[in-house]
């Protein structure tokens, strides 16, 4: 997911299910038999490609940096420079809603000339991860992973999100893997320049057939869960894709190829 806001709330089509907290992260896997659950196969490797924001959790990829800027400033100019940002945010809407992956592009220039160090990223994750992500996991997204986890499925995040805020996800969800956005870095500092192309559409499907090619991973037998059509070349990868809390285009097309939707919002 990127520049979208919060994922919608539909009347009649399961329930709204609460954030989760720091315990539901430690649910056990009987929670998981939920509707929309894998039934256990035959042995193998296998794994589990999830997307994050809209999918896992209500996030996207622009309140981390918002939030993180913000606690930065003065006090005084955070008023101004949250009005020029949401005048940004209008842009970045617009050219998400044409191109996820030109969007990511642009997005990620905000981060041009910040403190690429360890210590900063990891600083950066943290207060991600903690003051924003955690409390926005969707309690049935967790269910349902804790439920694979169980059955031995990996559990994979690909995400257009920075690796540095994405391994924070995947370690609390126990992820085998993470794939993820990457800055390029010059004498200290982000460039605001994407390593290598953006994780979005046609480049999820080709990181994960990689990933599944290194790990013998049969992905027939493999599942994607994503929100939208940026999604769309991780979920065809797969022999089964879910679409989840989808946005009005992937429902659709959900709908044209039999696809299971589920509702975890």
């Amino acid at each position: 997911m990127g520049a979208r806001g919060p994922p919608r709330r539909r009347a009649g089509r399961g329930g709204a299910g609460r954030p989760a907290g720091a315990g539901a992260l430690a649910a056990g896997a009987a929670a998981g038999a939920a509707a929309g659950a894998p039934s256990a196969g035959a042995g193998g490797r296998r794994a589990a490609f999830f997307d994050v924001d809209g999918t896992l959790a209500g996030t996207n990829v622009v309140f981390p940096y918002a939030a993180a800027r913000l606690r930065e400033l003065p006090r005084a100019v955070r008023i101004p420079w949250g009005v020029l940002f949401l005048l940004r945010c209008a842009i970045f809407l617009l050219v998400d809603a044409i191109n996820r992956s030109l969007f990511q592009r642009l997005f990620y220039r905000c981060y041009r000339g910040r403190d690429a160090s360890a210590a900063a990223k990891a600083r950066l994750g943290e207060a991600a991860f903690d003051d924003y992500i955690r409390p926005r996991l969707f309690p049935r997204a967790l269910q349902h992973v804790r439920f694979l986890q169980a059955q031995g499925f990996e559990i994979v995040l690909v995400t257009g999100g920075l690796d540095f805020v994405a391994r924070k996800v995947g370690e609390a969800l126990g992820a085998s893997h993470v794939v993820a956005a990457e800055l390029e870095e010059e004498g200290g500092r982000f460039t605001g320049r994407l390593r290598g192309k953006p994780v979005s559409d046609a480049e999820k499907g080709r990181r994960i057939r990689a990933y599944a090619a290194v790990r013998g991973l049969n992905l027939d037998r493999c599942h994607a869960y994503g929100d939208s059509r940026a999604d769309l070349g991780m979920l065809e990868a797969v022999g089964r894709p879910h679409a989840v809390s989808p946005s009005r285009s992937l429902q659709r097309l959900a709908a044209q190829k039999g696809w299971p939707v589920l509702e975890w919002e």
